[in-house]
């Protein structure tokens, strides 16, 4: 299940409605790992929890 699910995103809400409710829970349950908006969300929470954090850093690391 994705983790932010519970964070009342509105992009997500966009995505979560009973018109797709297959195809939500199928993405958000499933794959959410694959979602743009799952990685978009991840990142600016990475952020937030180091702000120091920067590419150069995770290039150095990466190396």
């Amino acid at each position: 299940m994705c983790p932010f699910l519970d964070h009342a995103d509105p992009r997500c809400s966009a995505q979560l409605n009973l018109r797709n409710i297959s195809k939500a829970f199928a993405h958000c349950a499933g794959r959410f790992e694959a979602c743009p908006l799952y990685q978009e969300l991840r990142h600016t929470a990475a952020q937030h929890e180091h702000p120091n954090y920067t590419v150069a850093v995770a290039y150095r690391a990466a190396s």
